[in-house]
């Protein structure tokens, strides 16, 4: 059986599109590197400018990428010595 729902066609099911956007958990990228910490906090940055994150956990998520990229960066240069060095 196929139903209209909000302009898109469902296909034997009885949930709408947003029921199953509800469902989906959240994108949570690697943090591997400086790249990657700094990517993740433009992607926030990105939400909170458009009203799906709260100012307040704006601030706790940044401090937090903070944290976590000081450690990365002094592997990161640790691993550019060594090369470097030749070892």
């Amino acid at each position: 059986m196929i139903e209209k729902d909000s302009n898109i066609t469902l296909v034997k099911s009885d949930k709408s599109l947003k029921d199953c956007k509800k469902l989906r958990k959240p994108r949570i990228s690697r943090l591997n590197s400086a790249l990657d910490v700094r990517r993740e906090m433009a992607r926030v940055y990105k939400k909170a400018r458009h009203g799906e994150i709260d100012l307040n956990a704006l601030s706790v998520y940044i401090k937090a990428l903070v944290a976590m990229i000081g450690p990365i960066r002094e592997s990161e240069l640790e691993e550019r010595i060594k090369k470097l060095e030749g070892k």
